[in-house]
Formats: structure tokens, C-alpha cells, sequence
């Protein structure tokens, strides 16, 4: 019981980590993406 209990708690934190990562990258992203095309040559 003790395993499957750790097993879930591990994948809800692994999943939780993961879609703040991809937040994380997608607002640093846009931000980049926004800043080139501001500063760019246009």
C-alpha cells in the first residue's frame, strides 16, 4: 500500500514539475518572441 501510495504522490509531483516547466518555456518564449520582433529590423 505504502509503494503505490509513494508511486501516485511521485507521478502527481512529476506531472505538476512538468507543466510548470512547459508554462515556464512557453512564457519565456513568447517573451523572447516578442522582444526580437520589437527590437528587430522592421
Amino acid at each position: 500500500m505504502s509503494t503505490s501510495i509513494s508511486t501516485a504522490t511521485f507521478s502527481v509531483t512529476f506531472y505538476m514539475f512538468f507543466e510548470w516547466l512547459s508554462v515556464t518555456f512557453y512564457t519565456v518564449f513568447r517573451w523572447h518572441t516578442a522582444t526580437f520582433y520589437k527590437n528587430g529590423c522592421r
